[in-house]
């Protein structure tokens, strides 16, 4: 083989070579731009699920402070309940009292 036969054929495998490592690079680049589009998505994504907690404590918040209330609210009902069924039962047990001394006399 002649020197320059043996040099064509190593130009030959370099560019071979150098094919390949372009295309490795290609496809390491194709996977950069598909791995920072998934980035992108995800971190959207999770952009919106932390606007969605926000959202959901803040009504969690909301529907305990109605919870505090309307238990505030039923407490007061039946203190108010409480205390006009005594009123009743002493309005009864005078009734009661006076229909006796009534027929009494």
């Amino acid at each position: 083989m002649s020197r320059s036969h043996e040099f064509e054929q190593k130009l030959a495998q370099q560019q071979n070579k150098f094919g390949q490592v372009e295309g490795d690079l290609q496809r390491v680049n194709q996977d950069k731009n598909f791995v920072a589009s998934q980035t992108d998505q995800l971190k959207q994504q999770s952009e919106q699920q932390q606007r969605q907690i926000a959202d959901m404590t803040r009504h969690m918040s909301m529907v305990t402070q109605q919870n505090f209330e309307l238990s505030n609210e039923l407490q007061q009902f039946l203190q108010t309940d409480e205390v006009l069924q005594n009123k009743l039962n002493r309005r009864s047990t005078l009734d009661e009292i006076k229909q006796k001394v009534d027929c009494a006399i």
